[in-house]
């Protein structure tokens, strides 16, 4: 082999791996494109999560159905009682007022 021949196959391989070399450029650029676009549907998405799970803590704290049947239950409790207590301070009002009337009739 001469130098010449050399040359020719030395140049076509430059020629082949320039090739090879825009073709890859070429096809890997709308990847680093897509990979930009992923990293911010990423980003996006564990602002999501936070947001959802500050969502969920919160959820985890409030009462439930049966806390509020519960609720319900004491607070009709609480009505009956205060039902007796004003039905008793009637009865003890009209005692007052008799004993008033008593008093003042026999000073």
């Amino acid at each position: 082999m001469d130098i010449e021949t050399i040359n020719r196959w030395l140049g076509a391989m430059a020629f082949l791996i320039s090739i090879i070399t825009a073709v890859g450029v070429w096809i890997g650029a709308p990847g680093k494109k897509v990979a930009a676009g992923l990293e911010k549907v990423w980003d996006g998405l564990k602002g999501h999560d936070r947001r959802i799970q500050a969502v969920e803590n919160k959820i985890e704290h409030l009462p439930t159905g049966k806390d509020f049947a519960e609720l319900q239950l004491g607070v009709a409790e609480v009505k009956g009682d205060v039902e007796r207590v004003e039905e008793t301070l009637g009865m003890v009002k009209h005692i007052v007022q008799r004993v008033d009337d008593f008093l003042r009739a026999n000073k």
